[in-house]
């Protein structure tokens, strides 16, 4: 990494830029500074650092105030086409000869972000380009077409019909409508926000949505989409003054500053407790749950120390297993399930405690017990055993900084926004964990955590205390109401407007089919196959033999973090028991072993390792004399710092070989918990749903894990919660007997991704674990590779079906086989997919037909 002095040298030798202010950033090892064009206003955020996937993004501080859902519209339409790149959608050309590793855009309360990623520098170069000029030359001003096509637009087609509604983000919004959660949020957000823009919809209310004009549309584009309310990001591998002057020169340096006031006034306390009684939408005869949520601002973005230590209150309180403000009222009868959340991504954060499975009956009594609860720990105070280990899992996880198939440098982008978005001196808050977590250890003999309780969670007057209940009604009631406006708004039209309409109708259509004309389509910037590199990653992978359990051993340097998987190959068992694996993966970390409680327990997990967590998977290899190649596996999985690997195992085992089935009346309690959750999972991920459904009528692994822990799982729980006591009392046995076949050694094959020297140490501790499988003739190559597929007997499919959801919107699914058609396993059908993804189904289904995915 290169000197910091040096790299801001450099930095200010850009006549084009003032530099504000520059922090060598310790914790990710990385130069940083933001800046300031002259000429333009624009903020510049640059973090300099070897990591080769480059993030760029440029975002703008948009606060509406009505839930038309113009900064949404405005984020899909700038995407449709801009001076440069003068076709319909440059965004999917664009991927289609891109090896972007992140390529979108997003909307949020108070800022909508353009990032994209690449490995690949003239990739990277060109996203920045096509963005660049999407957000600030966008085609919107002379196409109607476009705001019509992505927002919202009438539609009638004979003189006799009826009108209809429809626009991509309208169909979005009508089924985020449909989530229960949504229609909390929104109600909560209304009510303790109701004088800045946090207090309406961003994304949009499908009610309000079509109320938004064109030229109002305009406007908001006008005022926030300009560099002096752009707040522009660079990260990682890449020569940053190189960068810079392209900016200046392409773009930034075609605008004067100006003042485009967008600066959100904090919400001043409503000095009170709003209570409501709300519905949402559900579908006649559904098993649809009640809410009751207590929310209330407790913090702002300034004070970091505040927000860490309300966070690790969630953790300790509330969500960790054996928590004890949620014990309490979950066994006082408050509901079947409790969750907390602490939202610090907006200006002032919010703390919510919601409980599933209780209606407005019991909203006043929620609170009262709730208030009890948290009183009686600050009186009694905080487990610090349970602090330590909060804190300890929290700085492991920033430390590692794996956010799964999301560029490291994008969740950086975000972490910044949270704190420079309202701000400009605070671009790298969140950048000084190390220093926070220490500070949170050395409070906890100091009472502050008690303190913040009593001060901050028990004496809030900017609150509101929400129910929630499913109307089954609800949904037919509005669109009935829809109907009846278009019929109303049809009947006020003279026979001339209502030719006007057909006529524009018609004209809208035959846009959304007009084709690009090639010479438009060539300006794209695309690859070529020269462009593109053909070194791996990643390819230091081995087998090794002669330990105690075959071990396959990923050599990658993770900074002193081991990653461990124990794969546990399913025994024999019936196609009906398959339900029990995914209840097992849940009940292991929820249940007391023989040697410590499950609080205690996890209180441990955290303490030393990075986590440990469970479930199911399926291996699906096609073969000529398979067709649909299946293993089904049970994972156990731990992270922690090579030096504290002995706790991994430690713990792993305790959960395989010492969980008390036995106890009936926590299995109860757990399955009430389960099937709360399954409920709100379904409910919030319809499309997921058909699309498992509709896989497994093809393949085997998929039709597995659907009995595992989908649509079959929900149905499996849900009969046992019709009397989770008998339930408890049904499984206990079952779950018992599965851990003991399942859980064996020799079904056991295990993969560690570390360096070479922390796999010595995994390979010590190893031979000290009570691990030990017979290997006589079994080599580790054959354990691992060499296997007989697994094939349940899937029930009779049924080709065609539908499940009813609550929804003002259909999620619909079609495929088939190729493999049964003898398809010869290759590249080609990934080929075909992008292209019907990115061409004809986008087209057709998206564009024309306004569905949103």
């Amino acid at each position: 990494m290169k000197d910091q002095n040096n790299f801001v040298e450099n930095l200010k030798k850009l006549n084009e830029y003032e530099v504000m202010y520059d922090e060598y950033l310790d914790d990710i090892t990385s130069n940083a500074a933001v800046l300031r064009h002259k000429k333009s206003g624009a903020r510049i955020c640059v973090i300099s650092n070897d990591d080769k996937n480059k993030v760029f993004s440029v975002g703008f501080r948009t606060t509406p105030n009505d839930s038309t859902g113009v900064p949404h519209i405005i984020e899909h339409t700038v995407l449709c086409g801009s001076k440069k790149y003068p076709i319909k959608d440059p965004f999917m050309e664009l991927s289609k000869g891109s090896l972007n590793t992140f390529l979108n855009a997003m909307t949020f309360p108070d800022k909508t972000v353009y990032p994209v990623a690449s490995l690949n520098d003239k990739d990277f170069a060109n996203l920045m380009d096509v963005y660049m000029d999407a957000v600030f030359n966008p085609r919107i001003y002379e196409k109607e077409e476009i705001f019509r096509q992505d927002g919202v637009r009438y539609e009638l087609f004979d003189k006799d019909g009826e009108i209809e509604i429809n626009g991509v983000v309208y169909s979005e919004m009508k089924g985020a409508f449909s989530d229960p959660m949504e229609v909390l949020r929104n109600n909560e957000m209304a009510a303790l926000m109701p004088d800045n823009t946090y207090g309406v919809v961003s994304g949009g209310d499908p009610d309000v949505i079509p109320s938004l004009t064109y030229e109002n549309y305009l406007n908001f584009h006008r005022r926030y989409y300009h560099p002096s309310n752009s707040y522009i990001y660079l990260y990682g591998d890449c020569n940053m003054e190189e960068k810079l002057k392209w900016l200046d020169t392409e773009y930034l340096k075609n605008y004067d500053a100006i003042d485009p006031k967008s600066e959100i006034e904090m919400q001043k306390s409503i000095g009170k407790m709003v209570k409501q009684n709300i519905a949402y939408p559900s579908a006649p005869g559904e098993d649809a749950e009640s809410y009751v949520s207590y929310s209330a601002i407790i913090s702002d973005y300034r004070d970091r120390l505040k927000e860490a230590a309300i966070t690790t209150l969630v953790a300790v309180l509330f969500t960790a297993p054996g928590a004890p403000v949620k014990e309490a009222l979950v066994k006082a009868g408050f509901g079947s399930d409790i969750s907390a959340n602490f939202d610090s991504g907006i200006q002032q954060g919010i703390f919510s405690v919601m409980a599933s499975g209780i209606g407005a009956d019991k909203r006043d009594a929620f609170y009262e017990t709730l208030m009890s609860e948290l009183k009686k720990v600050a009186e009694e105070g905080v487990s610090k055993k349970s602090l330590m280990a909060a804190i300890n899992r929290a700085e492991f996880s920033y430390r590692e900084a794996d956010f799964g198939s999301y560029p490291k440098g994008l969740i950086y982008n975000l972490s910044a926004y949270d704190t420079w978005l309202y701000d400009d001196s605070m671009a790298f808050e969140k950048f000084h964990g190390n220093e926070l977590y220490k500070k949170l250890r050395s409070l906890i003999d100091e009472g502050y955590f008690e303190k913040l309780i009593k001060e901050d969670l028990l004496q809030s007057d900017h609150c509101a205390l929400t129910a929630m209940e499913p109307d089954d009604t609800l949904a037919e009631k509005k669109e009935k109401e829809l109907k009846e406006k278009l019929a109303a708004y049809k009947n006020s039209l003279s026979e001339k407007e209502i030719e006007e309409l057909i006529a524009k109708s018609i004209h809208e259509k035959e846009y959304l089919e007009e084709k690009d004309s090639p010479e438009d389509i060539a300006k794209i910037p695309l690859l070529s196959i020269e462009d593109i590199g053909k070194e791996t990653l990643f390819d230091d992978s081995e087998i090794v033999e002669g330990l105690k359990v075959p071990v396959i051993h990923q050599n990658i340097v993770t900074n002193g973090i081991t990653y461990m998987t124990m794969f546990f190959d399913l025994p024999e068992m019936k196609t009906e028991e398959l339900p029990y694996v995914s209840l097992l993966s849940t009940a292991m970390a929820y249940i007391d072993t023989t040697e410590h409680s499950y609080l205690d327990l996890n209180d441990e997990i955290n303490t030393y390792t990075g986590g440990i967590t469970t479930g199911f998977t399926s291996f699906n290899k096609y073969r000529v004399q398979y067709k649909d190649y299946n293993r089904p596996v049970f994972l156990v999985k731990s992270k922690a710092l090579s030096e504290n690997m002995k706790y991994a195992f430690a713990y792993s085992l305790e959960q395989m070989y010492k969980t008390k089935f036995s106890d009936t009346k926590r299995l109860a309690e757990i399955i009430t918990e389960e099937y709360s959750k399954l409920k709100m999972t379904i409910g919030s991920d319809p499309f997921q749903v058909a699309v498992t459904r509709l896989k497994g009528y093809i393949s085997d692994k998929v039709a597995t894990g659907d009995m595992v822990n989908g649509t079959v799982y929900y149905e499996f729980i849900k009969k046992l919660a019709e009397n989770p006591e008998e339930g408890g009392k049904q499984v206990a046995g079952k779950l018992e007997e599965l851990a003991g076949k399942l859980f064996v050694p020799e079904n056991c094959f295990i993969s560690v991704t570390c360096d070479e020297k922390d796999f010595e140490g995994f390979k010590k501790e190893l031979e000290n674990s009570e691990l030990s499988a017979s290997t006589s003739g079994t080599t580790a190559v054959d354990k691992i590779l060499n296997f007989t597929p697994v094939r349940f007997e899937v029930p009779d499919k049924v080709k065609n079906e539908g499940i009813t959801v609550s929804g003002a919107v259909n999620y619909a699914g079609m495929g088939g086989n190729f493999y049964a058609e003898n398809y010869e396993p290759g590249g080609t059908i990934k080929f075909i997919t992008k292209i019907l993804s990115t061409g004809f189904l986008w087209d057709e289904i998206r564009v024309k037909g306004g569905a949103y995915g």
